[in-house]
């Protein structure tokens, strides 16, 4: 039951459910399993578990907290671009492909001249990087074996 939560919350539903499926092919009593799997085939129905979706929902929580808004970058993207302008991986017609660029923080810490694009599984956060960034496209299919790129 445990490891089937675990797959669900990283989002592998269909290893879950295959998970659930077999336990009750040899126990098939398991009341507590059968319940997990009823609603784990709701939330696939209706797309509630998907990381994608919870991590909109977790974008439209940042992009109306002001507070958040006004530290965002800071620490982490800060390093980032000052490791890049540091050690000269910036120079004339520079590209950089920013993975994970949520609202496109970084751009805000490079020169303006230099070419960015970026990808983000959320629609909420590359509406806001691609008012920054020469390309921000959404990836579909994260977390699975890795990050898949269908782009550029």
């Amino acid at each position: 039951m445990n490891y089937g939560n675990i797959l669900t919350d990283l989002g592998k539903t269909e290893d879950a459910r295959n998970l659930y499926s077999l336990y009750l092919q040899k126990n098939p009593e398991g009341e507590e399993v059968l319940s997990a799997l009823k609603i784990l085939e709701r939330n696939i129905t209706s797309n509630i578990g998907s990381p994608q979706k919870s991590y909109d929902k977790l974008w439209e929580t940042k992009l109306n907290d002001h507070a958040w808004l006004k530290n965002d970058g800071k620490g982490r993207v800060e390093y980032c671009a000052d490791f890049l302008k540091t050690h000269n991986r910036i120079g004339q017609g520079a590209k950089i492909l920013d993975i994970g660029c949520g609202r496109g923080t970084l751009a805000h810490y490079l020169d303006p001249e230099v070419c960015l694009y970026g990808i983000d599984i959320s629609e909420k956060a590359i509406s806001e990087a691609g008012k920054v960034y020469k390309q921000a496209d959404v990836v579909d299919q994260p977390f699975q074996g890795g990050l898949i790129i269908h782009w550029i």
